[in-house]
């Protein structure tokens, strides 16, 4: 509740949705398993609502378009555009500001193959790891996910066991999902933020990680990064 009240007290025109019967649930034996303990139980719990069921909350509300943007991120920039109209004009079912590496090992070496065995294609299950959609800025069409193979998807997902045994996150989980059954993917151009709880930065789709010289030095990181993007901006001209 104080961290609630913080965030209406700044942005009085947030509303918030009662989630009690969708967060929580299901409680199934294999939470009592758990392999992977470096996160809550409510860590897994929110893992499983945004790799699944947000879209069925989303369509309850009758929106067409959802944009997640977690409460640890800073834009350094104003979008040129409107990322909304960016996606729905585009017909993607998600856009995605950047890729990242899987770092949890537990996912990292469960997954894909657990992906391979249900699904068949070996190499595009490795590439959910590789190179995911780092979802703390991620927008999705809530229509596309609740399609049959989407929906099926996220029951197989529930029926393994796999978020609450090995702390399956939602990112590879969203990944995967739009590979697996070709939903159209954009990427959100021109887009730059700081992640504070995984000391990210990231500038026009390039990743960097701050705390590897010290948070401190982001401004220098920064400085470099879009010098080096206009030097490249020009090469193309």
């Amino acid at each position: 509740e104080p961290h609630k009240a913080s965030i209406a007290e700044r942005a009085p025109w947030v509303e918030f949705e009662d989630l009690d019967g969708v967060w929580g649930e299901p409680a199934r034996s294999y939470m009592f398993l758990r392999e992977a303990t470096d996160r809550s139980l409510g860590y897994n719990h929110m893992c499983r609502f945004y790799a699944s069921q947000i879209f069925g909350v989303a369509a309850d509300m009758g929106l067409d378009l959802i944009f997640r943007v977690d409460d640890d991120i800073f834009f350094l920039t104003r979008a040129p555009y409107d990322p909304f109209r960016l996606v729905w004009e585009s017909d993607a079912a998600y856009a995605y500001g950047v890729l990242n590496r899987e770092e949890h090992e537990k996912t990292y070496t469960t997954l894909p193959g657990w992906l391979a065995a249900e699904y068949g294609d070996a190499l595009l299950a490795q590439g959910v790891v590789d190179e995911m959609y780092f979802n703390n800025v991620f927008a999705a069409r809530p229509s596309w996910f609740l399609g049959d193979r989407p929906r099926d998807f996220a029951r197989r997902v529930d029926a393994s066991g796999g978020i609450f045994r090995y702390r399956w996150g939602d990112a590879p989980l969203q990944t995967a999902a739009v590979r697996l059954f070709g939903g159209r993917v954009v990427r959100f151009p021109g887009v730059e933020y700081v992640h504070f709880s995984t000391d990210n930065l990231v500038v026009d789709g390039d990743l960097q990680c701050l705390g590897c010289d010290a948070g401190d030095a982001f401004l220098r990181r920064l400085a470099a990064m879009r010098g080096g993007l206009r030097r490249r901006r020009r090469r193309r001209q």
